[in-house]
């Protein structure tokens, strides 16, 4: 039923609730006592700690807008289920009145002319009230319809707050080494200073470790800014005020190289494009729902229907070459992934080392800072090759699941 008979009929049924005088109230009653297990399930989510397997379930019951839509739209499944069912009740009323009436042409046969008119007119309002209170239960799932559209943003702001989590631990793993860089840059530029001044270095150095310095951190600054608007952003779409406290972000799980070889890249590609939300609302358009060889050959009949199903048909392409460019960038990822897990494994190497000749005396403050630097360079290469490959399988099930993703994040 489109939006206008809808409304019309919603309309008649106010009308006929109206002139059968029942009043019309909305459904205020509480909702049931939630179980330990709901319970467990909102202390969860608000326990001041965002954990990534929360993301989906924080944005649906916590980010305003989306929770605003479920909520509206709740109240109005909930006002219209009622309003049917006041419907039926003033029907059942309405059976009693007419079994009044017919005892009432018993005891008063003169009065049967008029009576008869008024039993007519009440199995009437029965009819119609039976009637419009079925049109109205009928269209009940009009509304789970909608919160249904309403789950696919949800999802789609879903993908999004994870590539955000995912960005928001790189930057975190990057500011770790770039601090460090800061620490090292401060002790070079103190020791050109000493070397100075005992005539062992010249301007030129001591400039060149100067410039090092604020390179560092302008760098550290920039990251800490990023890091700020990264998590004011993470709150708000959690639900939480961006200026509070004690709020911990977790941490993202690490990638699962071994699934790559479960991935079917031919059958996802056919889910994608059957689950892909933008076609579904544009198969809709087309003709509605899913269309089978037949039908499209039926619906060919006119050139506007044609040139709908070829749009159709134009983006389940485009979605299919979408799943494949995401399936390239996890093996582009996997690959990046092996050369930074084998640099991380070397480097662990050669900082034991440098532990051991730093406990006999054998490198200088500085340098066992240098070779701490180079160890923590390898270790943020390798949890941020970690955290793209993760993302990267993320961003390809999201897409099988339906969310468009046109590029690899």
């Amino acid at each position: 039923m489109n939006d206008r008979r809808w409304k019309g009929f919603c309309a008649a049924a106010m009308a006929a609730l109206l002139s059968a005088g029942l009043p019309l109230t909305a459904m205020a009653e509480p909702e049931p006592a939630p179980g330990d297990g709901y319970q467990q399930y909102m202390e969860r989510l608000t326990d001041n700690r965002i954990e990534y397997d929360e993301l989906a379930d924080l944005i649906k019951n916590f980010y305003g807008p989306l929770k605003s839509q479920y909520d509206s739209l709740e109240s109005m499944k909930g006002d219209t289920a009622d309003i049917a069912m006041q419907m039926r009740v003033r029907a059942d009323d309405m059976v009693n009145d007419e079994d009044g009436l017919k005892d009432q042409k018993k005891d008063n046969p003169q009065m049967a002319p008029v009576l008869n008119g008024y039993i007519a007119q009440t199995r009437a309002g029965i009819k119609e009230l039976r009637k419009q209170a079925k049109k109205v239960e009928d269209n009940l799932d009009k509304f789970d319809s909608g919160a249904k559209m309403i789950d696919r943003y949800v999802n789609s702001a879903a993908q999004g707050l994870e590539f955000l989590v995912n960005t928001y631990q790189q930057t975190l793993s990057k500011r770790e080494l770039v601090a460090k860089s800061v620490e090292v840059s401060q002790a070079a530029w103190n020791l050109q200073q000493t070397m100075q001044a005992q005539g062992l270095a010249v301007d030129a150095d001591i400039l060149s470790a100067a410039s090092q310095l604020a390179s560092s951190r302008q760098q550290l600054s920039s990251l800490d800014s990023g890091l700020e608007q990264m998590r004011r952003n993470i709150y708000q779409l959690t639900g939480y005020d961006v200026n509070a406290a004690g709020v911990e972000i977790g941490q993202v799980p690490h990638a699962d190289p071994a699934a790559i070889a479960s991935i079917d890249v031919a059958a996802d590609k056919d889910k994608a494009a059957m689950n892909n939300y933008d076609l579904i609302n544009l198969r809709g358009t087309a003709g509605g729902g899913s269309m089978n060889m037949v039908e499209k050959q039926t619906m060919k009949s006119t050139t506007m229907t044609r040139n709908k199903i070829r749009n159709v048909e134009y983006s389940e392409e485009q979605v299919r070459s979408n799943v494949q460019g995401l399936y390239d960038t996890i093996l582009q990822k996997k690959a990046e992934y092996d050369s930074a897990n084998t640099a991380w494994q070397s480097a662990q190497i050669t900082w034991n080392a440098a532990q051991i000749q730093r406990q006999g005396g054998l490198v200088s403050d500085i340098q066992f800072m240098q070779m701490e630097l180079a160890y923590l360079q390898a270790k943020s290469g390798y949890e941020c090759a970690d955290l793209a490959l993760q993302q990267a399988m993320r961003d390809y099930q999201w897409a099988v699941k339906g969310v468009t993703i046109t590029t690899a994040s």
